[in-house]
């Protein structure tokens, strides 16, 4: 296991999350892969210097709305010149021109001295990226080893502290960060208590900080502004920075909130507004757990991943993963990882979400039925495309070779065209023999 955070921060992440992430943690015909190989192509993102694959492992990719910028984190120390990486970094990858950049770097462009989580994302114009580090030479004044979050300018390289409030730091560790279109504000878990007022110590909560006039606002909270009663996490903020999605285990943000699980929620940051996303079309609440909702840059539709047995009238009665789409207006909700058949993925669907352009939903799944010539038998990457519901899959060579490993954390650009994921597959690329997980993306050709 390489090390990516802090001791404490492991301890912690472990003790707020508890089973809800290790829960998740677990078509078009083609040449056996759902995609022709004359029109499609598959490339390696975390490529050493030496055009060898990394010398060690890669994971958790975001890509730009254009499909060209990528970050990744990674352990490896041949990425870039003089990178003797102790632990984890956060690196760019600019797809067209073929060059690699170290994104955490202390003052000065000295290297980091400590290491990040594997949390990085792009904003959509490619020009901010956000994650999580326990580095105290990134900024002036973090001297603490905390876990904090940062926002590095990808153009400028400058880098400004997220998880504190007028230059100081938070009294707690911050992760998961989720940063709006333009990177304006940053939506984050944390277990600070300095933060914002009336922090519960103790609990891990959910906030959002713009960075334009210094803000910051609890999401975590109920319509009155009362904060949770039990830890919130997985946050995920819409496009014009409006939205915040999180999951949480508080049984007081929502009146009659009785299940006892682990819920989805939706913090209108305008109105002050919180409401329960896992509860189907008739408000019945979920009777297992949901987490994962993304949004839509039109607002309009939000993908919940759920192991509820009654969003709707397909769920499978398995209490595996599965995905939904949820129309916010009218509050229906559609099963979507379903084979041409009908029948739900029987291995379960992990880390679905939606494209900016609200057609599509990049997600990971073991279902065998998906598409035709699935015979794999490892966990593969899907994009569903919206209103048809028509599978493809992207974790496949430029050949239409099928992966020989699982493939996880699926990320694509506005429409689909370009998908980016991690994978321990040998046989995507020629010549992958660092038997690591590394980052590959699938496009379209250009």
């Amino acid at each position: 296991m390489r090390k990516h955070r802090t001791a404490r921060a492991r301890a912690t992440r472990g003790a707020l999350l508890g089973g809800a992430l290790a829960l998740v943690a677990a078509a078009a015909p083609g040449p056996a892969a759902g995609a022709a190989a004359d029109d499609s192509e598959t490339i390696l993102v975390s490529v050493g210097l030496n055009g060898r694959p990394a010398d060690g492992g890669s994971e958790r990719a975001s890509v730009s709305a254009d499909g060209n910028l990528v970050v990744f984190a990674s352990h490896a120390g041949n990425l870039v010149r003089g990178d003797h990486n102790a632990c984890t970094g956060i690196y760019l990858r600019d797809i067209a021109r073929r060059t690699t950049v170290r994104v955490d770097r202390g003052r000065g462009g000295a290297p980091s001295d400590g290491c990040t989580g594997i949390d990085p994302i792009i904003s959509s114009d490619g020009r901010y990226a956000v994650y999580s580090a326990d580095a105290t030479n990134l900024v002036r004044g973090v001297r603490d080893g905390r876990s904090h979050i940062y926002r590095t300018d990808l153009r400028t390289g400058e880098t400004v502290l997220v998880s504190g409030i007028h230059g100081t730091p938070g009294d707690g560790d911050s992760m998961r960060p989720t940063l709006s279109a333009d990177g304006r504000r940053v939506a984050f878990a944390t277990s600070a208590t300095n933060l914002v007022p009336g922090a519960p110590a103790g609990s891990w909560q959910t906030v959002v900080h713009d960075l334009r006039t210094g803000t910051l606002v609890r999401t975590s909270a109920a319509d009155d502004g009362t904060p949770g009663n039990a830890a919130s996490d997985g946050t995920q903020i819409s496009a014009d920075g409006r939205y915040v999605t999180f999951f949480s285990n508080a049984t007081n943000l929502v009146a009659d909130d009785t299940n006892k699980k682990v819920d989805e929620f939706l913090h209108d940051t305008r109105t002050g507004r919180t409401t329960r996303l896992s509860v189907n079309a008739e408000g019945v609440q979920s009777d297992q757990i949901t987490i994962g909702g993304t949004v839509s840059d039109d607002n309009r539709y939000v993908v919940l991943n759920s192991h509820a047995t009654n969003l709707t009238s397909d769920s499978p009665d398995t209490t595996q993963d599965h995905a939904y789409l949820q129309d916010l207006r009218t509050g229906a909700l559609r099963l979507m990882d379903k084979g041409a058949d009908g029948v739900p993925a029987p291995g379960g669907t992990f880390w679905a979400s939606i494209t900016g352009d609200g057609r599509h939903i990049p997600m990971a799944s073991s279902g065998p039925a998906l598409v035709g010539g699935d015979t794999n038998k490892v966990r593969d990457i899907f994009v569903a495309d919206l209103p048809s519901g028509d599978l493809r899959r992207v974790s496949v060579g430029s050949g239409g070779e099928e992966a020989d490993a699982a493939s996880y954390f699926p990320d694509a650009d506005q429409h689909a065209a370009t998908v980016v994921f991690t994978s321990y597959a040998t046989n995507l690329v020629a010549r992958d023999d660092n038997d690591q997980p590394d980052i590959f993306l699938h496009r379209q050709k250009p």
